[in-house]
């Protein structure tokens, strides 16, 4: 019984020990940390003027997919993040809806990347990504 309270004491601060990310938390180079798609990877970079770059590359011919936003590319909504990403001919792309959390050690960020065809949504994928620094 005695093991049992020692181990419940020694989790209850680790568990307490993460918190939801703060804007400023969102700031930094981001890699993908479990893809969904098989040969595909991600990077988001985000700037302390909330600029946003985000490439898709993958393991085949397939082009890479680089995207970026002028400052304040980011909106946010309580604790979600929106990022619209658009073709050079300005139509949209991807929506990104994040929201993440921080610990002492450790940030990562996760939601859903939203894909649009001529205006409309057709698809979207679950994504995630641990900061870099």
């Amino acid at each position: 019984m005695i093991r049992i309270i020692y181990l419940f004491l020694l989790l209850v601060p680790s568990a307490c020990a993460a918190g939801d990310l703060e804007k400023s938390n969102l700031i930094g180079d981001w890699t993908n940390s479990h893809p969904i798609t098989k040969g595909e990877s991600n990077n988001l970079i985000i700037t302390d003027q909330h600029r946003v770059s985000f490439t898709r590359s993958f393991s085949n011919e397939y082009p890479d997919q680089k995207f970026t936003t002028g400052a304040n590319g980011i909106r946010f909504v309580d604790d979600l993040a929106i990022i619209e990403l658009h073709w050079e001919s300005g139509d949209l792309a991807y929506k990104l809806v994040i929201s993440g959390w921080t610990s002492s050690s450790k940030r990562m960020v996760f939601g859903t990347i939203y894909m649009y065809r001529d205006g409309d949504l057709f698809n979207g994928l679950p994504i995630s990504f641990e900061a870099e620094n």
